[in-house]
Order: structure tokens, then sequence, then C-alpha cells
């Protein structure tokens, strides 16, 4: 499976004090026409974003291989992100 998946993050922060994520999203990219995304969810949560792809391989139209995906970004009290 040949893909790329992205994560994004807004956060806010207080410097030395905290940050909070105020917004997530995701996209994906896939470079194999046997693969597609069957779902994708981006979830702002505390100081962090996390990110969900379900992708599904078909043939035939039956599903025939199913991978999750998952991505975080932090954002720490200092502005720092990883």
């Amino acid at each position: 499976m040949l893909l790329s998946f992205y994560i994004y993050g807004t956060f806010t922060y207080n410097s030395g004090v905290s940050s909070t994520c105020i917004a997530a999203s995701c996209e994906s990219e896939i470079l194999d026409s046997a693969w597609s995304c069957s779902e994708k969810t981006a979830t702002p949560t505390g100081s962090s974003a996390f990110a969900r792809g379900v992708f599904k391989k078909k043939f035939l139209f039956v599903t025939i291989d199913t991978q999750t995906v998952e991505a975080y970004l932090t954002c720490d009290k200092y502005g720092n992100i990883s």
C-alpha cells in the first residue's frame, strides 16, 4: 500500500502555561489504485490532534485487506510541535 496520511492542527498557547488544540483535520493521498479510503476522522483533544484513517483494498468488489493509520500532533506549553 502506497499512501501518505497528513494531519493538521490549529493550536493556541499561553507561553509556559498551557496549550489547546482548537481544530484538527486530515487528508490522504493514495498511490495504489487498488486501495481506497473508507473513513477519515480528526479530533482535537486537549493539547493534541488525533487523526485516524481506514483504508481498504478491494478485488472484484470484495474487500481483501483493511489497514488503519493513526497520527497524533501535540503542542507543548511553549509552542513546540511534535
